[in-house]
């Protein structure tokens, strides 16, 4: 499906979306669904210097499709290269699995900060939002939260977006304070946002409803998982 193409699927195509990790040939989509969802978008050279040299940044994608068997995938190492290896042309079977990479239809990342996840930011197209997409975002930051080690999330949201909010409280957040006219577009407020200790029983019990919820609201079984290790992080938290 081409972007020209977004919301033609009359249903059915939420239960084929997977998260991966955000690669430097995926920013022109990126790009696309930051101008969609921001007043004031991040450029892609800001991706780029996050991807090339925060070892501290994590970003994801949601694509459209179904994931590739991983052992015929290239690693995440491999495809994560620091500055100067990643001007160096990808061997051509790795430049194959690029090429092939399924339509992005949300994207979100988090900086790691001593012992808390930052969420730098969540975005979902147009066209997908309200199916779920956002949520799955969610649910992956919380499993990169976890096998990082870091012990709560926290945000920065518009005080007018209270659409966002709501997903937020829904996921354990819960408002902490006020950064004033935080945003330079308007002079808008950002409301602080925290969660609870990612390792306590209330947020397990929370995030483990939650995921069992957005399954049933993708028509699938549960979850799946997407990031090696990740619930074996979350089981030994418990």
């Amino acid at each position: 499906m081409s972007a020209n193409n977004l919301g033609a699927w009359a249903g059915g195509w939420v239960t084929a979306v997977y998260l991966d990790f955000m690669r430097l040939e995926d920013l022109d989509q990126v790009a696309e669904i930051e101008r969609e969802a921001f007043s004031m978008p991040w450029p892609s050279s800001a991706y780029r210097r996050e991807l090339r040299t925060n070892k501290n940044a994590f970003y994801i994608v949601a694509r459209l499709g179904t994931p590739r068997n991983e052992k015929l995938s290239p690693s995440y190492a491999l495809l994560r290269r620091p500055f100067p290896f990643s001007l160096i042309p990808h061997p051509p079977s790795v430049e194959h699995y690029l090429s092939q990479r399924d339509l992005i239809v949300g994207h979100t990342g988090l900086w790691r900060l001593a012992d808390q996840a930052h969420i730098t930011t969540i975005a979902v197209r147009q066209s997908y939002r309200r199916h779920g997409v956002g949520e799955l975002l969610l649910t992956g930051i919380f499993d990169i939260t976890y096998n990082i080690g870091s012990e709560a999330v926290t945000l920065e949201v518009r005080k007018s977006n209270t659409g966002a909010q709501r997903l937020y409280i829904k996921y354990g957040f819960h408002q902490v304070g006020i950064r004033p006219r935080y945003y330079s577009d308007n002079n808008e407020d950002a409301i602080i946002m925290w969660t609870d200790a990612l390792n306590s029983e209330s947020m397990r019990t929370l995030l483990a409803q939650r995921r069992t919820e957005l399954a049933a609201k993708l028509g699938i079984p549960e979850i799946p998982e997407w990031l090696p290790g990740a619930r074996a992080s979350t089981e030994e938290r418990r």
